[in-house]
């Protein structure tokens, strides 16, 4: 019965030391970092709101980031497709993906 009592001890402990690190930076943050990224041409030609551009959990240069996408008004038109803000998870601009 000692046992048990100290194993289940030394479980309760381990697991509330265990702290989920939510650091993470929220969506309007990283779609907030991307939009301030572009240049005032690019800002202009975006066709929705900005506070609205999807945001996905992605891989940029093989690190964990966030990506948003940006519709322009010349994506079909040129078939450049959006414009696409990569965002690591320190909040900081790792680039845009290429419009061909």
């Amino acid at each position: 019965m000692k046992t048990i009592f100290t194993i289940f001890v030394l479980v309760t402990l381990s697991t509330s030391a265990c702290k989920k690190n939510d650091s993470s930076p929220s969506e309007q943050e990283i779609r907030e970092i991307a939009w301030h990224s572009l240049s005032e041409q690019q800002q202009a030609s975006i066709v929705i709101d900005w506070r609205e551009a999807p945001v996905a959990h992605t891989e940029y240069n093989g690190q964990k980031a966030f990506s948003v996408s940006f519709e322009t008004s010349v994506d079909e038109m040129l078939f450049l497709g959006p414009i696409v803000v990569y965002v690591s998870q320190e909040k900081v601009v790792l680039g845009q993906g290429m419009r061909y």
